[in-house]
């Protein structure tokens, strides 16, 4: 699975990045929604991002927002927003303004790695 991580604290980055190699998984790493524009960007047609783990509040801007912006470009593409338990109805809310949502799911941080794997391994529930 090829999974695109963005969160801005590097140990928590770090720690769910290797988590999800020693589970044979293709990470690529962001601590910023700059890199995160710039990951989508050079994704190849011919090896699609599958998954994207995006922390909701990042320094340069929020998730929420990158994930409203980034879902057309990356149709088939399940999204995990993991936040903190206050901004979940604001992250919700926000959501709604997409016309296709795809396969969202919002997660409180923070997020235990086996809460993960079985998010990946399950799939995300639909919007």
């Amino acid at each position: 699975m090829r999974i695109l991580l963005i969160e801005d604290h590097d140990e928590l980055r770090q720690e769910i990045a290797e988590y999800l190699r020693r589970r044979q998984q293709v990470v690529t790493e962001c601590g910023t929604l700059l890199q995160a524009r710039a990951a989508v960007a050079a994704t190849s047609p011919a090896a699609p991002l599958e998954v994207v783990v995006c922390d909701a509040n990042l320094p340069d801007g929020n998730g929420v927002d990158f994930c409203v912006e980034a879902s057309p470009q990356l149709p088939h593409c399940r999204w995990i927003l993991m936040s903190g338990a206050h901004d979940l109805q604001l992250v919700e809310t926000k959501l709604g303004s997409l016309s296709s949502p795809g396969e969202i799911t919002i997660v409180e941080k923070p997020i235990s790695m086996r809460q993960l794997n079985q998010l990946l391994e399950n799939g995300p529930a639909k919007m």
